[in-house]
């Protein structure tokens, strides 16, 4: 949930009737009492919204939670609640407290009124009471993991979702020489950053603070109200959390998804699943961001993405094995990155030490041109392909392309000049216990033992 900057091209990114009876019985949600009508003891959905705002995002939590009381949503049906952690430093709003509250949604707010009317909720597990101030540390995987048993045993449901709500850079490379809250801040990966404690959660930690909290169960919906969610190893470390997971291949602005809008949206739902409220949020965010340059959003099956990374892995093999010469380097380089030649949909926050990532449907489609004549190829092509389609149920581009999730290609260094090594952590073999993506890739990631992959032939090899 960051302000846009250019990305990439402008550096602006036929059946028996018995059997269909019986389909529909299984996929009808928990009861056929109208949403508007049902109790909270038929509760479809227990979402909890991870707002770490102890940050330069205070604000706009506030503006978030206040369009979520304007909505319409009946939340005895859908019951959301709020982990809200705010900074003592930027916004003055609703009587100025700060720390840690939870807060169990109202809906029904006067559009007029700037104060919030969510009813304040005790939590034991975070040592939680309404008017006391506590101060968590929201960059703590222990926390999310005390809230998600919290809600999920307190107030059950057939479905359970989690917004992960702040800022986010994508994977972590743990540079331990980084300070998280200064101007270069845009080059270090994480998510929910803390400015009180002075830390944020890695992508390791998120996976395992929704482990330890679902307790083997999975979240129907996983969403990331972020910048840098719908990463390639973002998506594939979190891939047996989660049912269904959505989020931006690079930046937002920090007003972020209209929550109003989004809750208005589902409760006029009809089947009320995850598929569903994750193609209800595509559908809107493209309404909210259709001006923007470089807007960009996937929604993701989960359950494929296994399969989406073999096929996307061996496709990148295949490239590799064709670089054989300078010449090719240099050219394959161009056609991915290069300001004047590239066609590739890029993402950075645009500062020195700030990553670049770039969409991989775009890859694809940039060196198939080059390799077209080239049979192995094409039949890996092809089979990425048909993995992305079943992985990727929904994307959409601001500039009309299709999208599918962004991948970290290198860091700037000084305007548009790459590194010419990538982070130890991004490096497979290099360091131990590494995110699932650089410690399973074969064919993008560099290694440690020999320059192979796609990233090793283009940064490290030696013709």
């Amino acid at each position: 949930m960051d302000f846009f900057i250019s990305s990439a091209k402008e550096i602006v990114i036929e059946k028996e009737p018995e059997e269909i009876e019986e389909v529909e019985e299984v996929e009808e949600p928990v009861s056929t009492i109208p949403i508007e009508e049902m109790p909270e003891e038929n509760r479809l959905w227990s979402f909890l919204v991870y707002m770490s705002a102890d940050n330069n995002l205070e604000a706009s939590a506030i503006e978030d939670m206040l369009e979520m009381e304007s909505s319409n949503l009946n939340t005895g049906a859908v019951s959301v609640f709020v982990l809200m952690d705010r900074s003592p430093s930027y916004d003055t709003s609703d009587s100025n407290w700060s720390g840690t509250r939870l807060f169990k949604l109202t809906t029904g707010r006067a559009e007029n009124s700037k104060n919030l009317i969510s009813e304040e909720i005790e939590c034991s597990d975070l040592n939680l009471s309404p008017g006391v101030s506590v101060e968590l540390d929201m960059s703590s995987s222990y926390v999310l993991e005390g809230a998600l048993n919290f809600i999920m045993e307190k107030y059950p449901a057939e479905n359970y979702g989690l917004i992960m709500w702040g800022h986010g850079t994508g994977w972590r490379n743990e540079n331990s020489d980084a300070e998280i809250f200064s101007d270069k801040a845009a080059g270090y990966k994480g998510f929910a950053f803390d400015e009180t404690s002075g830390t944020y959660m890695t992508l390791k930690q998120l996976r395992e603070g929704l482990e330890r909290g679902l307790g083997g169960e999975k979240l129907a919906f996983l969403g990331f109200d972020t910048c840098f969610g719908a990463t390639f190893e973002v998506m594939y470390e979190l891939k047996d959390c989660c049912e269904y997971a959505a989020g931006a291949e690079g930046l937002l602005m920090s007003s972020g998804w209209n929550y109003k809008l989004l809750f208005n949206a589902f409760n006029n739902s009809v089947s009320y699943t995850g598929e569903d409220f994750g193609n209800i949020l595509l559908n809107q965010f493209q309404s909210w961001y259709e001006s923007s340059n470089g807007a960009s959003f996937s929604l993701v099956k989960m359950d494929s993405m296994s399969d989406f990374f073999l096929a996307f892995d061996q496709m990148m093999l295949s490239f590799a094995d064709n670089i054989q010469t300078r010449t090719t380097r240099d050219e394959v380089m161009g056609l991915i990155y290069s300001n004047t030649n590239s066609k590739t949909e890029k993402y950075t926050y645009g500062s020195e030490n700030s990553d670049v990532y770039i969409d991989v449907n775009s890859i694809a489609e940039v060196l198939e041109e080059t390799f077209s004549t080239n049979e192995e190829i094409c039949t890996c092509i092809n089979e990425y392909r048909k993995k992305k389609d079943e992985a990727i149920i929904g994307s959409w581009h601001s500039n009309g392309t299709e999208g599918s999730l962004s991948i970290y290609f290198s860091t700037l260094k000084t305007g548009s000049l790459l590194s010419v090594s990538h982070p130890a952590n991004y490096v497979r073999g290099k360091t131990v216990d590494q995110i699932a993506f650089v410690s399973e890739s074969q064919g993008y990631v560099p290694d440690v033992q020999n320059n192979d992959s796609f990233l090793g032939k283009l940064f490290y090899k030696a013709f």
